[in-house]
């Protein structure tokens, strides 16, 4: 390219050294050389030497106005000066003579002399021939090195753009290094980039520059409904400035706006292994012609490589969903799959949703015991539902025609969608899909968004796996919540009876396990930890059961015959216990409930970490319940009196960091006056 400079330089510095041999040789004022642009049918001023000060001004000469056109057809010079048909040069003194330039019979410049005071002779006139084959020879190797110049200078920012556009795989970005391209080649103010949705066969524009400025939110068009995109769609050619207004002609004459009337307009189409992509058009309400052919060539060379760039980014874009998609179906699984409760599993889940699909409200829905309404179990924070949608009737609205039907129910735009019921302020379009478990309906899990169309194939299908993947662990969860009740209620049946035997400790078993509990969530139990808990601190005295009720409810102290009965209960319970299959697991902690931290306590005298950690928690919380309620034997103590008769416990009979915990508890309930 610098070598092409350097080149074109040098022809005009020979053009310059002929006009100046011109002038010396002929004693002429000045010599103006005009370069022939048969596009724009101008002649162009390439080179000026002499005085010159009448011809500044005549930089270009039209043809047909300033020049006859006749003037290409001569092979000899015409004076011009003092002429009317020339009355352009009429304020010019002196002579001018204007001398046609051609190669090989082409009209190709003009070389322009002009005298003062010298007259022009028929003699004078023929002289001026070796120095006008000289002039257009230049022009010639002048107009060749130009047209090369501009070539390499065309693929060079081909180039330019194919390095540009190639590497760049985030569309946004990319549409606007496209706008940056197309300015290189041409000055244009408006610029559309439109982009094809085969699934409702319409063009959206994915960039859109109007008369300089970004225009946002523009609507997207149905292809039949618009003659332009039809056309191009169709015949998948680039359409010109006369064909756009042939066509706005023939279809619109009665209703063509100010905005369809331009100057200069151009669609190339974008197309990839024969895929039609989408379009890019530039157009210019008052320039005319400025889509040349060398601009042309150069916007479809850039068309294609930014074609292939868009296909390039969209499966860049589309590997990059799945991805995301698999990794969100990934963390969903992972994170739900061992969750037994319905209310944390539910929960869990629309937070993973939450985070990964942006600008979602997500609902999820289960009906009631008597099946007739469906309630919102969660949804996405910060939603404000209306009054009196926080449950609908089971056939209502659109999550209603789900669970009807059993089957995905989309609506793009609710405005439109008989079913739709205004429960969310701004909600655009919606899809409502089953939670089945096999042929059963478990729920609904609804999507809204505040954008219509906002729901494509993939999306569906990426909520559809992600509705599966709940509703197989939500119907493990609720067979596992029954189950869970059946032994609930089973246990509490056991403590029940327990109870009836002995009278001093009823409900003793419930506030334990309260308190139990309480330790553990400071502890940062599971929640399947705390549930063993649960069930061991319901059952922790259920050995009781076989022992005497005169022993039991016993009103005085305990001989060392009765004391050794009682000592029995936890390995007896023990024994009661592992016979049920559910229950085999909370066995070592009602077994050691009993033992001391010393290893001075029962049945088996373990010390320390040796001590099941739910035996050790339930150990501090038994002995504060026994000591704060009424015994036969004795009055109870003050709440602050158990508690400091537990710290002093410490290391022998109890944890002293479990004592540490739970009077840390109580103490600041105590003193958040929530001391009951």
């Amino acid at each position: 390219m610098n070598f092409q400079r350097v080149t074109l330089r040098s022809a005009s510095d020979y053009l310059n050294e002929v006009a100046r041999s011109i002038i010396n040789k002929f004693q002429a004022d000045s010599v103006f050389v005009y370069i022939f642009d048969p596009k724009t049918k101008l002649l162009n001023l390439l080179v000026k030497s002499g005085k010159g000060i009448f011809l500044n001004e005549l930089k270009t000469l039209k043809l047909g106005r300033e020049m006859p056109y006749s003037i290409t057809l001569r092979k000899s010079p015409i004076l011009i000066s003092g002429k009317k048909r020339f009355s352009h040069f009429s304020k010019i003194p002196g002579s001018l003579l204007a001398v046609p330039i051609s190669i090989n019979k082409s009209f190709c410049g003009l070389l322009l002399i002009h005298f003062v005071k010298k007259k022009f002779s028929v003699k004078l006139i023929s002289s001026f021939n070796a120095e006008t084959r000289l002039v257009g020879i230049c022009l010639h190797s002048f107009d060749v090195l130009r047209s090369m110049s501009e070539e390499i200078a065309g693929l060079k920012v081909i180039d330019d753009i194919n390095r540009t556009v190639a590497t760049e795989l985030n569309l946004e970005r990319l549409y606007q290094r496209m706008y940056e391209q197309v300015k290189r080649i041409v000055r244009v103010g408006n610029l559309r980039i439109d982009l094809f949705d085969p699934e409702n066969h319409r063009i959206k524009p994915a960039f859109f520059i109007y008369n300089g400025q970004h225009i946002n939110d523009h609507p997207a068009v149905n292809i039949q409904k618009s003659i332009i995109f039809a056309e191009i769609f169709k015949k998948r050619k680039i359409m010109l400035t006369p064909e756009y207004k042939k066509l706005l002609n023939k279809f619109n004459q009665l209703t063509l706006n100010s905005d369809m009337k331009v100057s200069s307009f151009i669609a190339l189409p974008l197309i990839v292994h024969d895929n039609f992509l989408g379009v890019i058009m530039c157009w210019d309400k008052n320039k005319k012609c400025i889509f040349s052919r060398r601009v042309v060539r150069l916007l479809m060379l850039m068309a294609g490589q930014s074609a292939i760039a868009i296909y390039n980014a969209k499966l860049f874009d589309q590997l990059n969903k799945a991805i995301n998609d698999l990794t969100l179906l990934y963390q969903i699984e992972y994170h739900i799959s061992s969750i037994l409760s319905i209310e944390e599993l539910l929960r869990t889940a629309i937070s993973l949703i939450d985070s990964a699909l942006e600008n979602l409200i997500t609902t999820i829905l289960l009906p009631d015991e008597k099946n007739e309404r469906l309630l919102i179990k969660t949804m996405t924070p910060n939603v404000v539902v209306k009054s009196g949608f926080e449950s609908v009737p089971i056939y209502r609205g659109i999550v209603g025609e789900a669970m009807k039907k059993k089957k995905n129910i989309y609506a793009p735009d609710v405005e439109k969608d008989e079913h739709y019921v205004l429960a969310i302020e701004g909600t655009k379009s919606e899809i409502a899909i089953p939670l089945m478990a096999g042929a059963k309906i478990l729920g609904i899990i609804d999507f809204q968004s505040k954008q219509t169309n906002r729901f494509d194939l993939m999306t569906i299908d990426l909520l559809d796996d992600i509705a599966h993947r709940i509703a197989t662990f939500l119907e493990n969860a609720i067979l596992y919540e029954r189950i869970e009740k059946s032994y609930t209620e089973a246990i509490r049946a056991l403590v029940l009876a327990m109870e009836v035997k002995d009278s001093y400790t009823r409900g003793h078993s419930e506030r334990v396990t309260e308190l139990a509990i309480r330790v553990a969530e400071s502890m940062d139990f599971t929640d399947g930890r705390k549930r063993l808990l649960y069930w061991a601190g319901l059952l922790h005295d259920i050995g009781k059961i076989g022992i005497s009720e005169s022993i039991l409810n016993k009103p005085g102290q305990l001989d060392e015959f009765e004391f050794a009965e009682i000592k029995r209960h936890p390995v007896e319970g023990a024994k009661m216990l592992e016979q049920i299959q559910g229950l085999k697991e909370i066995v070592p902690i009602i077994k050691h409930h009993h033992e001391n931290f010393d290893g001075t306590g029962y049945p088996e005298g373990l010390k320390g970490e040796e001590i099941p950690l739910e035996s050790r928690i339930l150990a501090v919380c038994d002995v504060y319940d026994a000591m704060t309620t009424i015994r036969s034997y004795r009055r109870p103590f003050s709440k602050e009196g158990a508690l400091r008769a537990i710290e002093s416990f410490k290391g022998t009979r109890l944890d002293p960091r479990i004592v540490q915990k739970f009077t840390k508890i109580m103490r600041n309930e105590k003193s958040e006056g929530r001391e009951k």
